[in-house]
C-alpha cells in the first residue's frame, strides 16, 4: 500500500469516528493569527506532529492521534545503550547513511538513534535499550561499503578513565612540595 493510501485511510478512520469540533476551531484561529489559510497550517501542524520528511521520498508518514500524543509526553524518554561499530570515515560513512543503515536493518525510528559519534575507524552510536538478539546478530554481519559493522555494546562508561596516566611528582608521597618562589 502506498504511503498517500495509508494516510487517506487513516484520515479517513478520523474523520468518521472523531468529532473535530475543536481542532476545527483551533486551524481556524492559527489560520487567522497567522494570515494563512486553514490547509497551509494543518499541513504543517503534521509536519511538526510528526517530523516527517517531505512526500516526495519513500519514507511512510504516520499520522499521530491525540491519544497517542499525550501519552508519548507523558513517558521518560528511552534508556539509551551505547554501541561500537567498526566503520567510519574511512569507509565513507556519514550520520544520514548511518541512520538510513540502521533504519533499514535494524527497523529502529530514525528519532531514536541518538548521539552518532563517527570517528575514521570506527563510529559510536546510541539506540534504545533492549535490543532483540536476533537484530543484534543480524547487525554484526551487515556491511556498509564491504565492511562489516560488527556492532559491540561499549561498558557503561564508554570514556577511559585517566587516573592511571597522572603522572606523580620526582618527589616522594607525602613529602612538601617546593614553592615555585623558593
Amino acid at each position: 500500500m502506498k504511503m498517500d493510501d495509508q494516510l487517506a485511510l487513516k484520515l479517513k478512520n478520523i474523520l468518521e469516528t472523531q468529532a473535530l469540533t475543536s481542532q476545527r476551531e483551533a486551524i481556524g484561529n492559527l489560520a487567522k493569527e497567522l494570515q494563512r489559510d486553514a490547509l497551509e497550517c494543518a499541513a504543517a501542524l503534521l509536519y511538526q506532529l510528526n517530523s516527517i520528511v517531505p512526500p516526495e521520498s519513500d519514507t511512510e508518514i504516520s499520522l499521530v492521534v491525540d491519544e497517542e500524543v499525550n501519552i508519548q509526553r507523558g513517558n521518560p524518554p528511552a534508556k539509551m545503550v551505547r554501541y561500537r561499530l567498526d566503520v567510519g570515515r574511512k569507509q565513507g560513512l556519514s550520520k544520514e547513511a548511518l541512520t538510513d543503515l540502521l533504519v533499514e536493518e535494524s527497523g529502529v525510528e530514525r528519532k531514536m538513534i541518538g548521539n552518532p559519534d563517527i570517528r575514521m575507524a570506527f563510529t559510536l552510536v546510541e539506540l534504545p535499550e533492549g535490543m532483540p538478539e536476533d537484530i543484534f546478530q543480524h547487525l554484526k554481519c551487515v556491511e556498509f561499503n564491504q565492511h562489516r559493522l560488527n556492532i559491540k555494546r561499549t561498558g557503561s562508561s564508554y570514556r577511559k578513565k585517566r587516573h592511571h596516566n597522572f603522572k606523580r611528582s620526582k618527589q616522594g608521597l607525602g613529602q612538601p612540595q617546593k614553592s615555585p618562589v623558593d
